[in-house]
């Protein structure tokens, strides 16, 4: 390129500055660090036997519900299904398109989908080893800390459930595109620049989380050059643009799917303070000792007070960065790794609230671990001899193996999930909440009520729980008790078209069929094919009175449903009473083709009186005979028949029926 083209960005020397030579260490017992492709082939190993029996797992009702069984982009896959809507309020079309490419090919399989987020896991913990060979010297750090990151209980989340997929994934292109920047920075040429572009598109399409990749590269650019200042900053425009993008569609799909993002009420300025200073110490904690997880970590206030720990974090961690500072230039690399802790972490701590959830996640600790095992190295490094530090840190991989196994089992179904979850998090109304949904699932209803009082109890105003306290109280015949839970969730805001379907079911169930017809409508408005619900307002309709429309939501239902046996009887019931013989005919001989061996006597005579009605004598018999047969005791079969032989001129046949009614 000449000297009078402007370089945008601008090109870094060709020469990167790095903070050490890289110098071969002398051939040793742990040469072993240092071979080209052992020391990543072990960590792959020992990670694929730490989470294989994970592949085992089944879905959980935890969002796997909505990106799995209930997507219905999954089943119908098309361009605008994939890229043009979201998914659980986040825009995620790359995972989706994963979804739905294994979707295709295995259906609901379960297993499959935990093959894949191992399988990228995997991939992760190969550029996770090699971006620590680019970043510093020292083989023995590179293979540690990949090792850590690959078997850390705490990251068991991100791994062994469905719905992390998309953190794996933009996580994958994250790693991938600080490999090529710094690729660009050690003067490899501008278009590994544009490649890091490529490759952070990528990631914030695999979720939006990745908005802090611009932070990190500033990062590694003071890293590899030793410098922070207004031109390293710019250079990285079309990062910061496509960073602010991500940012600002996150709150318009998160909005867009209930979960409003802002300040949340029940924690005000102060007390968010706390809770993100806290916050800061808690992962590292975690990491460093690795007990007690679950699927969050709510902040819960004493009597308006926060415990102790809260307030000795602010000043500790002011402590601390007022340390760091005033030595930066002798612990750069201890700098360097609090920067790779808090600047991925930094979209994930409490500074807002999505919709009422205040939450801490181990999933969240997938790419931050990394700065904290990288500063654990670094003490570390102070152990004599190597031979000392090299046992602690197998011994301590050795545990964490044995824990993240373990852990990974705590996700093989929902039921086992939220049991763990309110073992450890009793206070947490989610979990209770969770668990309900889940004993809802697999048909424990007395449970699953059970579960959903718990969570009311712990917090009244988790209103969610009313909604499937609801069901399951429907499913066990408690009719006005379902009503009064679906009623406080409609009331509380919860609009869903199951939850108004089943809050007119229960006043249909009722018989307070004005009172249903309006929920009906206002679920068929919010999910316009559900089959029953057109049914359930159609009877409604037909018990008030209006068979006209009965009889058109009756042919939606069938429309929909072709075949909905109960649909079809019901409008040829009305058809008959309109005197529509032959539809009535048609509809009823449809209802017996579709039940084959199980149909039931009363349409072999509701079709027999039709046949009645169209002089078709011997059809009419023949249909309440098999009625008969069916059930000996079907009153209604005899008198029907009883019709039949006096229009045929057998008046005894017809006596005899008659008398059997008596």
């Amino acid at each position: 390129m000449s000297k009078k083209n402007k370089k945008k960005p601008q090109s870094p020397p060709k020469k990167a500055v790095v903070e050490e030579p890289v110098q071969k260490q002398p051939t040793t017992v742990f040469s072993f660090f240092d071979h080209p492709f052992l020391p990543l082939a072990l960590i792959l190993v020992v990670t694929f036997v730490t989470y294989w029996t994970s592949t085992a797992n089944d879905f959980v009702a935890f969002d796997d519900d909505k990106s799995i069984w209930y997507n219905q982009n999954l089943r119908n896959p098309s361009f605008k299904g994939i890229f043009g809507q979201q998914l659980v309020g986040m825009y995620v079309p790359i995972t989706s398109l994963i979804y739905t490419m294994i979707f295709q090919g295995f259906g609901e399989n379960a297993g499959v989908y935990h093959w894949a987020s191992l399988f990228v896991h995997l991939i992760n913990v190969v550029l996770v080893y090699k971006l620590f060979q680019k970043l510093q010297s020292k083989s023995w750090i590179a293979f540690f800390v990949a090792l850590f990151f690959a078997i850390h209980p705490m990251l068991t989340e991100a791994i062994s459930w469905v719905s992390a997929l998309s953190t794996l994934m933009f996580s994958c292109f994250y790693l991938l595109s600080l490999h090529l920047f710094l690729s660009y920075l050690d003067g490899n040429g501008k278009r590994f620049y544009w490649f890091a572009l490529l490759a952070f598109l990528f990631a914030g399409l695999s979720k939006s989380a990745a908005a802090t990749l611009p932070l990190m590269l500033v990062a590694m650019d003071w890293w590899r050059n030793k410098k922070l200042n207004l031109v390293t900053i710019l250079d990285k425009w079309p990062f910061w643009l496509l960073s602010l993008g991500l940012i600002v569609l996150t709150f318009f799909t998160r909005t867009a799917e209930g979960h409003d993002l802002g300040a949340g009420n029940n924690f005000n300025l102060i007390d968010r303070v706390f809770m993100i200073s806290h916050t800061l110490f808690f992962y590292p904690v975690k990491l460093l000792i690795p007990l007690n997880f679950s699927i969050l970590y709510p902040f819960v206030k004493d009597s308006g007070a926060w415990r102790l720990d809260f307030y000795m974090a602010l000043p500790a961690l002011a402590l601390l960065a007022w340390w760091l500072l005033k030595n930066r230039d002798t612990y750069r690399s201890h700098l360097m790794g609090v920067a790779m802790y808090m600047l991925p972490l930094s979209l994930m701590l409490p500074i807002i609230s999505v919709g009422t959830a205040e939450m801490r996640n181990d999933r969240y600790a997938y790419l931050p671990s990394l700065g904290v095992f990288f500063i654990l190295m670094l003490l570390a490094e102070k152990i004599k001899p190597a031979l000392l530090r090299f046992g602690l840190l197998g011994g301590i991989a050795l545990i964490f193996i044995f824990q993240a196994n373990k852990q990974s089992a705590v996700w093989k179904d929902g039921t086992a999930l939220f049991k763990n979850c309110v073992d450890n998090t009793p206070q947490a109304a989610l979990c209770q909440c969770n668990l309900g949904y889940s004993e809802l699932l697999s048909l424990k209803f007395e449970e699953s009520v059970e579960h959903y009082s718990n969570a009311l109890d712990l917090d009244p105003t988790y209103v969610e729980a009313y909604n499937g306290r609801g069901q399951a109280y429907l499913n066990l015949n408690k009719f006005p008790e379902a009503l009064a839970d679906f009623t406080k969730a409609v009331e509380a805001g919860i609009v869903t078209p199951k939850l108004f379907f089943n809050k007119g079911k229960c006043l249909a169930i009722l018989s307070n069929f004005e009172e249903a017809i309006p929920d009906l409508t206002r679920s068929i408005e919010l999910e316009p094919k559900s089959a029953e619900t057109y049914y359930f307002r159609a009877f409604c309709y037909e018990k008030t009175g209006k068979a006209a429309m009965a009889v058109t939501d009756y042919s939606k239902a069938i429309e929909l449903n072709p075949n909905y046996v109960e649909a079809l009887v019901n409008r040829g019931l009305l058809f008959y009473n309109d005197a529509n013989f032959k539809q009535s005919i048609e509809d009823n001989t449809k209802a017996i083709k579709i039940a084959s061996g199980n149909i039931l006597p009363m349409v072999l005579v509701n079709r027999a009186n039709a046949y009645l009605k169209t002089n078709d004598l011997q059809a009419a018999l023949a249909d309440a005979n098999q009625a008969i047969d069916i059930n000996a005791n079907y009153t209604r079969a005899f008198q029907t028949r009883a019709a039949i032989y006096t229009r045929l001129g057998k008046p005894d046949l017809a006596a005899a029926d008659l008398q059997k009614l008596k």
